[in-house]
């Protein structure tokens, strides 16, 4: 009789509220989920822009606080994207500016260089100078190249973060 009093409708009570408890923190689980999925894309879309994709897929959403870092991504990848142009104009317009002066003093050494009547030393002398103006013109292609590149270098994508990416971005659809 007090084991039927003690332990007899607890047990069943237990149950009811373990099954409570388990629902609950399902329903807890989902809501979280849900909540945090906008917050998760945005994340998505800031690494991307951080790897040169100014193309973010945010989310569309009524949460403040989501629009508004959504907002703030979006102006930072068009200032990124628009100062990437002007450092790739800058870049193209430099490469023209010290290039072709090279060109020209290296043209204009070597027709030197031809000169029958050039005394050998100096023509040795003038075809070093032809020697450094190239060193000079591979150098300053380089610093022009490594400018039009962002970050000094292209862009690494690995191609299971890309599949993931574009197979997430589908879903979604």
């Amino acid at each position: 009789v007090v084991d039927r009093i003690l332990f007899g409708q607890s047990r069943g009570l237990a149950i009811f509220f373990g099954l409570l408890g388990l629902t609950a923190g399902v329903v807890g689980y989902l809501f979280s989920r849900a909540l945090s999925q906008p917050f998760r894309r945005l994340a998505d879309a800031a690494g991307a822009l951080g790897r040169g994709r100014f193309d973010l897929d945010l989310p569309r959403t009524r949460v403040p606080e989501v629009k508004a870092i959504g907002d703030a991504l979006r102006t930072s990848a068009a200032q990124l994207q628009s100062r990437l142009e002007r450092e790739h104009s800058f870049a193209e317009q430099a490469s023209h500016l010290l290039r072709t002066p090279l060109t020209s003093l290296r043209l204009e050494l070597e027709d030197l260089a031809l000169d029958e009547q050039l005394a050998p030393d100096v023509r040795l002398t003038v075809e070093r100078c032809v020697q450094r103006i190239d060193e000079l013109d591979a150098v300053a292609g380089e610093l022009v190249g490594s400018a039009r590149r962002p970050g000094g270098r292209g862009v690494e994508l690995p191609l299971r973060e890309l599949a993931s990416t574009c197979a997430q971005r589908w879903a979604d659809e």
